[in-house]
């Protein structure tokens, strides 16, 4: 596997309610205008690490102060490895979490056995998703990726299968938010959604189009989202995490920092 790095603090973020730390995977197959990780985008870059030097890593950066590991990147499942490291990872005692874009079912698929918890950044509706990533992509390989998850994530611990969307106006909005929050119900979602806000550090010159929403949009944007959809929606800010419950109002309190 091709290793950017390895968060050098444990994170409290990365999986709501544990403390873990992140390993960053190279090479990423959408090319989001207002991604933070940019320079994980091209696949030449990081070091190749065996799943026993994966481990190694792990165990010497976090001394055991953490309780499982989350692989995010870039796009872990274009490592053609990844499951034996997620195995690896999981066989010495640690939860393993997988962020994925939800561009190869397949991958997510040979890893269920060994995660604890998938998180999938669904960034668009689907027809849209050419015009935000900025990659031809099918809609259809997303969807089988979140029917997958939805039917593993059933029953599970909360925050094991998580959806979340990056709200930034005017690339996506309210109405993007909408339309996601209806998919969702349409197919009996049986995860956590989180909508979270575009934050302008570290991305590129060409995102300078993007607003930054506020708290009190996010929270807006949930809340009609819950009402229309029926179900849950967080929203994650540099606040905390809010939950927004269909038929309630947005006083909810803050679940950890952001």
């Amino acid at each position: 596997m091709r290793v950017a790095g390895i968060w050098p603090n444990p994170s409290t973020v990365d999986w709501p309610g544990k403390l873990v730390g992140v390993v960053y995977t190279q090479g990423c197959s959408f090319d989001c205008v207002y991604c933070h990780n940019h320079p994980l985008i091209p696949f030449s870059g990081g070091r190749p690490l065996s799943p026993e030097e994966l481990v190694a890593e792990v165990e010497e950066t976090y001394l055991g102060m953490v309780e499982g590991i989350v692989i995010t990147g870039g796009e872990p499942t274009l490592q053609p490895d990844l499951a034996d490291h997620v195995k690896a990872l999981s066989d010495a005692g640690y939860e393993v979490g997988v962020d994925t874009n939800g561009a190869n079912p397949r991958a997510i698929s040979s890893v269920l056995g060994s995660v604890s918890r998938v998180a999938l950044d669904l960034k668009a509706p689907l027809p849209d998703y050419p015009r935000v990533v900025r990659r031809p992509v099918s809609g259809e390989l997303i969807l089988e990726t979140f029917r997958l998850l939805n039917d593993w994530g059933r029953g599970r611990p909360p925050w094991s299968w998580e959806v979340r969307t990056t709200v930034a106006p005017p690339l996506v909005g309210r109405q993007e938010v909408l339309e996601i929050a209806d998919l969702l119900a349409r197919e009996g979602f049986s995860g956590t959604f989180v909508v979270q806000a575009f934050r302008r550090d570290g991305t590129r010159p060409e995102a300078s189009f993007l607003r930054e929403p506020t708290v009190e949009e996010l929270v807006g944007i949930a809340r009609e989202a819950a009402e229309r959809s029926g179900i849950e929606v967080f929203v994650r800010s540099r606040l905390g995490l809010k939950k927004i419950s269909p038929g309630l109002d947005a006083r909810a309190a803050s679940t950890g920092p952001a």
